[in-house]
This record gives C-alpha cells, sequence and structure tokens, in this order.
C-alpha cells in the first residue's frame, strides 16, 4: 500500500506496480459532520453547537484541518476557563468545572484562527484529481463495465446533494 499527496510526481515504474490507485478525496458535508462528531466525541457540546453547520462551512477542510479545528475550539474553552482562574478574586480557590463545555463562540473563534489548508482552485488539487481521472480508479469506470469475477461497478454518479461536483466546485 502507498499514500502520496503528489502521485503525479511517481515514476511509472513505481505506478505500475500498483494495481489500484484510489483517491481519497476530501470529504464531503455529511463526511465532514461525522469526522466532527467522532473527533468531539468525549467532549460536552453546547446546544448552541451545531456541527452540521460547521461542516457547511468548512467545504475545503481536510480531515486534518477538521482536527485542528476541534482542538483549537477546544483551546479556546480552555483559554476562557484559565482567564476566568486568572481574574477570579477570593479567599477560595478558583473552581474548574467539572466537564468542559465547548459552545459556538469556542467554533467561531477556531474558525478564525484554522483555515483549509486547500482550496478548490489550488493548482496540486486540480493535479490530483487529473492524476485520477488518467491512471486512478476513475479510468478504469471509463474503460471497464465489470471488474474481474464478474462484478458489476456502479456506474452511476451519485446525485449534486450527495457529492460535491468537481467542475463548479461547489458544495
Amino acid at each position: 500500500m502507498v499514500a502520496t499527496n503528489r502521485p503525479f510526481d511517481l515514476d511509472d515504474a513505481v505506478l505500475r506496480r500498483l494495481p489500484r490507485k484510489i483517491l481519497v478525496d476530501l470529504p464531503l458535508r455529511n463526511d465532514r459532520t461525522a469526522i466532527m462528531r467522532l473527533l468531539l466525541r468525549g467532549e460536552t457540546l453546547d446546544d448552541s453547537v451545531a456541527l452540521d453547520a460547521y461542516a457547511e462551512r468548512t467545504t475545503h477542510y481536510s480531515g486534518s484541518d477538521l482536527k485542528n479545528l476541534c482542538v483549537a475550539a477546544a483551546m479556546a474553552a480552555v483559554e476562557e476557563e484559565n482567564l476566568a482562574a486568572a481574574k477570579h478574586q477570593g479567599p477560595e480557590p478558583f473552581r474548574y468545572p467539572e466537564r468542559r463545555v465547548l459552545r459556538a463562540e469556542h467554533f467561531e473563534r477556531a474558525l478564525r484562527q484554522i483555515p483549509a489548508s486547500i482550496s478548490e482552485d489550488m493548482a496540486s488539487l486540480r493535479m490530483i484529481r487529473k492524476f485520477d481521472d488518467e491512471y486512478g480508479s476513475g479510468r478504469g469506470k471509463r474503460h471497464r463495465k465489470t471488474m474481474g469475477f464478474g462484478v458489476v461497478e456502479g456506474a452511476q454518479r451519485a446525485a449534486s446533494g450527495d457529492a460535491r461536483i468537481r467542475p463548479g466546485g461547489g458544495p
């Protein structure tokens, strides 16, 4: 198994030894929601946090970008608690809450701090998708209707609501 962000830089001899080339593209909206839900499974989220809305706003975010976004939101909550502790006055020590609660403002702050690491017009993203069209699993779909042992591939495209359509670049 081989993974690379620059498949177009691989030598032809290497490519010949790779029987399948599969593009793992940016996560779709529902995938981004699921990724954030998984990353935040141990956190307490305020009712103001709508992960679906954040998934809608993070169109060009990779899985790693989403992880960084969630970490930044959690850190915003920690910084808020630490600031409250520093401002605390009185004879008794500051009591940190038992459970940290992430609120919408923590995610808004994180969104300002953590941009998407790639954009739709980024040359390397276009090159990766072009490579997939020429050499990857997308190529085989144009030439063959079946895979080995007579298994029929699903040749139908996803509805535009299910998947981002590449040429237009929108969600």
